[in-house]
């Protein structure tokens, strides 16, 4: 097989502008394209070759807003990344009328506490503790006519009850961490129970307490994921009980709603990334030559066209695309702080409405049901090793070969790159990589930052 050495893209550009007349692209259907092109077919000529610089251009977009409820995880803290700008986030949470009872005649009350357990899933620095305040909310939770709850949501607060609480964690490893609350509003719920209170009845409890909101106090550097199940997050009353003269410690729980659960997210970009929509993309050219996904807050990814791949007709008479590769890097030390996705998907852009296209499929080999395209994490660097090089890569044969063999901008597809939809309200991860023209002090470890686009083609009778 003969390989073309790299060589600036702009050389490619030059060739496809001198190449002859473009004939009609043959696109076979065999998967061995080692066989025979035709034996009618006299002194004929075969070249193939691996090409790794044709043109990728890329554009940033932003969604208005994601559905942040119902999906089992809380998110509290901030965080300000140097690459993207500023993010916040805060959850709010309804929790199920205990049917815990108590019939001893001289209970007493302990304490209260809101017990989280963290998912692993963090953004930012995890060397600072975290810092919360508690707050009641003032209304139950309600959900829109679509029965969601979206990142710009919000809930109104009572102004009675903020505790905060600064405490400590081990790093981002799954953990319970349990906040002690004010007194005051445990001996509210319990007594309320106990005594089953006109407020605290099955009819009165969510207005009496209609759940809570956890939100990020000064001194925050990073946002952390916490899980929302009725075994995971839970307010409980800690009180004793006397039994033949000796204290019992019991404890009185109050269970979360996941479907009553959701976040707000908030992003602040920096001055100097602006994003666009699908219908007004912003070129990477004006966002430092950089590719961005952020799941959470303004939640950000990338569209992807590739031009002149119809030059690869214009060859020979007949040009096969044997393979081809999409690899995208993160750029060098953009993840010290900052986890990277484990994979990400390609979708269809989508150009008429606001949300990604469908997802894009291939027959993957040895099966024949078509599967979502999916390029997850390699190389040494994958756990998180800055100093170790690791990428995503996508194998786009059949995609390449359709738009190599599109006769008009209308057969033209973009592709979209992101989280895949199942994680990307779940989890606040980052992804920064570079275009064909980012820099990176030298030329080669450029290259080890950009986003390529590695094809392997036959061509029958070369047009010299």
């Amino acid at each position: 097989m003969y390989f073309i050495p790299f060589r600036h893209k702009t050389d490619i550009r030059w060739k496809a502008a001198c190449t002859g007349v473009c004939l009609t692209f043959w696109w076979l259907t065999s998967c061995d394209h080692n066989s025979s092109l035709g034996n009618y077919l006299v002194e004929s000529h075969t070249r193939t070759v691996k090409v790794d610089t044709f043109s990728v251009k890329l554009s940033v977009l932003a969604k208005d807003s994601i559905v942040t409820s119902g999906k089992g995880v809380l998110f509290v803290g901030e965080y300000d990344d140097p690459a993207v700008g500023k993010s916040q986030a805060q959850g709010y949470v309804e929790f199920i009328r205990t049917s815990d009872n108590e019939n001893n005649e001289y209970p007493r009350f302990d304490s209260v506490t809101l017990v989280l357990r963290t998912t692993g899933n963090y953004y930012g620095d995890t060397l600072v503790y975290p810092n919360v305040e508690i707050w009641r909310l003032d209304k139950p939770i309600e959900m829109g006519d679509d029965n969601m709850r979206y990142s710009t949501s919000t809930a109104s607060l009572r102004d009675n009850l903020p505790i905060q609480r600064r405490f400590k964690m081990k790093g981002p490893a799954q953990q319970e961490v349990e906040i002690r609350l004010a007194n005051a509003f445990g001996e509210e719920l319990f007594w309320g129970i106990l005594k089953n209170r006109e407020e605290m009845n099955a009819d009165n409890y969510l207005k009496t307490f209609p759940g809570i909101a956890v939100v990020p106090a000064a001194g925050n550097s990073c946002i952390y994921a916490y899980s929302v199940t009725d075994s995971t997050c839970q307010i409980r009353l800690h009180y004793r009980i006397s039994e033949s003269g000796d204290l019992t410690n019991k404890v009185m729980t109050f269970k979360a709603n996941p479907a009553k659960q959701f976040n707000h997210l908030k992003t602040t970009l920096l001055p100097d990334l602006p994003v666009g929509s699908k219908s007004d993309p912003v070129s990477t050219s004006n966002t430092r030559n950089m590719g961005f996904i952020l799941s959470g807050g303004s939640a950000l990814y990338t569209r992807l066209d590739f031009p002149g791949l119809e030059h690869l007709q214009m060859l020979g008479e007949i040009v096969v695309v044997e393979n081809a590769k999409l690899i995208v890097r993160p750029i060098h030390h953009s993840y010290d702080t900052v986890p990277l996705p484990s994979e990400l998907n390609l979708y269809q852009h989508n150009p008429v409405n606001d949300e990604r296209g469908a997802e894009l499929q291939h027959l993957a080999a040895g099966s024949t049901q078509l599967t979502t395209m999916t390029g997850n994490l390699n190389g040494e660097g994958k756990n998180q090793n800055m100093h170790e090089l690791c990428y995503y890569d996508f194998t786009v044969t059949d995609f390449v070969a359709s738009q190599v063999a599109a006769t008009s901008e209308y057969g033209k597809i973009a592709l979209s790159i992101d989280i895949p939809t199942s994680k990307g309200s779940s989890t606040f991860q980052r992804l920064v990589f570079g275009d064909q023209d980012f820099f990176y002090k030298t030329e080669a470890q450029s290259r080890e930052n950009q986003i390529m686009l590695e094809i392997t083609y036959s061509i029958y009778n070369e047009y010299k």
